[in-house]
Order: structure tokens, then C-alpha cells, then sequence
């Protein structure tokens, strides 16, 4: 969280998990989604290009955008099963 804290945003934990540890996320999907956010993948505007991750990932931007896509669905399945199954 000391990211997250670093930023100085406001934030509210809804949800926790260990993404790997529950094998909810392949190896190469976290690291995809590690390298993502640390590079500024999801900042508007990006700090960097799909080519740019695939180079310092050494796979095809192809690649790295499905991971990425695949990685965040899961998630986002994730949260939403947990988020509805409070409601």
C-alpha cells in the first residue's frame, strides 16, 4: 500500500486478496500488471506504449495487450462476484 500511499490519493479498501496465491492470475499476467502500473501503462496519458512494455517484457505488444486484458477481466470478475455477493 505504500505506493498507493505515496500518491496521496484517497482510497477505500472494499477488497483484499492475494492475486498470485490463490492462483487467480497467471505469473506472467501479474508481472504484466506490475510493470503496467509501474510504468504508467494506466495514467492518462500513458507514461508508456504497448511496444515499450513488450520490449522490456520481450514478447509481442500482442501479447502483453492480451495478457493485460486478460489479467484486468479477472479482476474485475472478481471484485464484481465479491461486491454483489455483500449486497
Amino acid at each position: 500500500m505504500s505506493y498507493i500511499d505515496d500518491l496521496n490519493l484517497d482510497y477505500e479498501i472494499i477488497w483484499k486478496t492475494k492475486f498470485f496465491e490463490d492462483k487467480m492470475l497467471s505469473r506472467k499476467e501479474l508481472e504484466t500488471l506490475k510493470l503496467a502500473l509501474e510504468y504508467g501503462y494506466f495514467e492518462n496519458p500513458k507514461r508508456i506504449k504497448l511496444k515499450e512494455l513488450a520490449r522490456i517484457l520481450d514478447v509481442s505488444e500482442a501479447t502483453v495487450s492480451i495478457l493485460i486484458r486478460k489479467a484486468l477481466k479477472k479482476v474485475v470478475e472478481r471484485i464484481s462476484a465479491k461486491t454483489y455477493s455483500e449486497a
